[in-house]
């Protein structure tokens, strides 16, 4: 699994204690984050696109995640994507919207058309520029 950049992980962690997640959730919404990360990277996504979030929402599904954990992990990446407009300086338009009952017709494909050698020579990108 990727380990998500130190950068990043601040800036979430700082929005986190801006948004009033409670302590004890903390762990839980980096945790999706990384899943997500580790996911986007995994199969070609861009991270920063709320596009890719329906394939991610479509793979809990398909593993049997509880509605209350989908949940949760829509709201970690909903911020998430709020701290990329924050840093990017766009205004804070693409939260996600409900995307439960979608299942995306890209995310099919996409698994069977990119090559292991391809993911493999894929670079993280952070989602936002660095100061």
């Amino acid at each position: 699994m990727l380990t998500l950049p130190a950068e990043l992980t601040r800036r979430y962690e700082t929005l986190l204690t801006q948004q009033a997640v409670a302590g004890h959730h903390r762990p839980h919404y980096l945790k999706w984050l990384r899943y997500y990360w580790d996911f986007c990277h995994k199969y070609d996504l861009e991270p920063a696109d709320p596009n890719s979030f329906p394939a991610f929402a479509a793979k809990l599904r398909a593993r049997n995640q509880p509605d209350v954990q989908r949940q949760q992990a829509q709201h970690a990446i909903s911020l998430y994507y709020e701290a990329v407009s924050t840093a990017r300086g766009t205004p804070q338009g693409n939260r996600l919207r409900k995307v439960e009952g979608t299942t995306p017709a890209v995310f099919g494909p996409r698994l069977v058309l990119l090559s292991p050698a391809k993911r493999r020579r894929r670079r993280p990108q952070l989602g936002f520029a660095l100061p």
